[in-house]
């Protein structure tokens, strides 16, 4: 990840707070911040990872570590004395702070759920209660969120109350609309914590597989604690860039050049080679569905009949369908399934043409359009094995 970072400098003397400062990522959060300039400030409630981080980082520097349950107004009330009465100022807020429960959802007590809300909904909700008054009144400020992607099977009384910091961040952005405040979202990615260590091999269990099957369905995805920390720093320099957004720290890098882990290059050259793919498929399907639409009644029936039978989607479903796929930019299960399906009728087309075209020139010129066809289908079912 070497790069000459232009204006690196940009944040010195600012102060940043960041949550869950002590964790893996956190930790590389506020390296990066310190190194830029910052004068930060992490709030961290686990006992031993402040011990460790102490005793691995001697010399703190612009640091500055305090104990605080950020669930409690009481004691966010004293970490903004403490800030206003060492700095006067405070400039940046990283909601990096979570914590992980695994289970099923008829399973999770009351009180692990409290402690979810606790540390990752209402913790940031506290700190907007607590700093935003002195950011408006300055008219400056960075707000950044760190939520997670979506629903995910046992983890629901992490990413429900994880996944609310967007609906927040949203929320926040339209109030602060006309301010000179920025508000945004980064996605740290995938990254080999230990607090994930840990939340995947209960995960892993839920679902009958070993951990390494896990990884290995995750790895394409995979960023290192140290990519994902840097990509939140590097966001902080340009933070008008990524007001109102949702990023992955991924993003961030790449926007800014950054040489990332080879096999997160790989995956982005497929998922490029994957849009293209799907792109040539989706106009060859489109070529052939207006020219279906374009025949007599009794022949177009017979087509729409056919592909029906054959794929199980309707041609207009097809179509709608794969749309939807190239201007989300989003290759799934669905898309899957729509690709199999369009090579088994791309085959049935062959099985036809080698039945009812007489004319062996003409069978002959149509087999090599087909088998192309076919082949397009093949690899990008190929790709699509490696990019999801």
């Amino acid at each position: 990840m070497e790069k000459e970072i232009k204006d690196y400098d940009r944040l010195k003397g600012k102060v940043i707070l960041i949550t869950g400062g002590c964790g893996d990522i956190g930790m590389e959060i506020a390296r990066n911040c310190e190194k830029f300039g910052a004068n930060v400030v992490i709030l961290e409630n686990d006992k031993n990872k402040i011990e460790n981080y102490t005793r691995e980082k001697k010399e703190l520097g612009n640091l500055k570590i305090i104990e605080c349950d950020i669930g409690d107004i009481n004691e966010i009330e004293k970490v903004k004395k403490l800030i206003f009465n060492k700095y006067k100022r405070i400039d940046v807020i990283i909601n990096n702070a979570t914590i992980v429960k695994i289970g099923k959802l008829e399973e999770i007590e009351p009180e692990e759920w409290d402690l979810s809300y606790n540390v990752n909904l209402k913790g940031p909700v506290l700190l907007i209660k607590a700093f935003l008054p002195y950011m408006k009144e300055k008219n400056s400020g960075t707000i950044v969120f760190m939520p997670s992607s979506g629903a995910v099977p046992y983890m629901g009384c992490y990413e429900i109350l994880k996944t609310a910091q967007i609906e927040l961040c949203n929320t926040l952005s339209m109030e602060l609309e006309r301010l000179k405040i920025n508000t945004y979202c980064v996605g740290p990615g995938y990254v080999k914590t230990m607090t994930t260590k840990e939340s995947t091999e209960q995960i892993a269990g839920y679902m009958g597989i070993s951990q390494k099957e896990f990884d290995e369905i995750n790895k394409s995805h995979e960023l290192t604690k140290e990519e994902a920390g840097l990509g939140v720093a590097l966001s902080l320099l340009v933070p008008e860039k990524y007001n109102g957004k949702e990023v992955g720290s991924i993003q961030v890098l790449l926007d800014e050049k950054i040489k990332i882990s080879e096999k997160e290059e790989n995956k982005r050259a497929i998922d490029k080679e994957l849009e293209n793919k799907i792109e040539k498929i989706y106009g060859t399907y489109k070529e052939q569905y207006d020219g279906w639409l374009k025949r007599n009644i009794f022949e177009k029936q017979w087509v729409i009949r056919d592909f029906k039978k054959t794929t199980g989607y309707s041609v207009e479903e097809m179509e709608r369908e794969l749309t939807k796929i190239i201007k989300d930019k989003k290759i799934n299960e669905k898309g899957r399934d729509l690709i199999s399906k369009l090579g088994e009728y791309y085959k049935h087309q062959k099985d036809l043409n080698e039945s009812y075209t007489k004319n062996q020139e003409k069978k002959n010129e149509n087999k090599a359009i087909i088998n192309r066809w076919i082949e397009e289908a093949d690899e990008t079912l190929d790709l699509m094995e490696n990019g999801i």
